[in-house]
């Protein structure tokens, strides 16, 4: 399976259900390119769309209302997400994949 959209809410997606690779229509934003090779295979679907929105700089409240989840769901999906690559904090985490 090859992915061909390049939005950062769904490269991510793609790579964890089985695409092998993502063919970019256009020069891929380099926030993409920089941290997708990091993405951890353990994130749940649902973590890696939370994950693309954390990067993207949204706060708990603003992901919950875009993915239509309560906030505290998203809560606990950010502190797993943390767990499984072993950050503290969102800070860390942005460091990490970002490069």
């Amino acid at each position: 399976m090859v992915a061909s959209r390049l939005s950062p809410r769904y490269v991510s997606i793609d790579l964890l259900i089985g695409a092998s690779c993502a063919l970019p229509a256009r020069p891929v934003p380099q926030f993409i390119a920089r941290w997708m090779p990091s993405v951890d295979p353990g994130l749940t679907p649902a973590e890696a769309r939370v994950l693309e929105l954390v990067l993207a700089g949204l706060a708990n409240k603003e992901i919950a209302s875009e993915l239509g989840r309560a906030e505290s769901t998203i809560k606990n999906q950010v502190a797993a997400i943390l767990r499984k690559h072993r950050v503290p904090s969102r800070a860390r985490l942005m460091a990490l994949l970002r490069g």
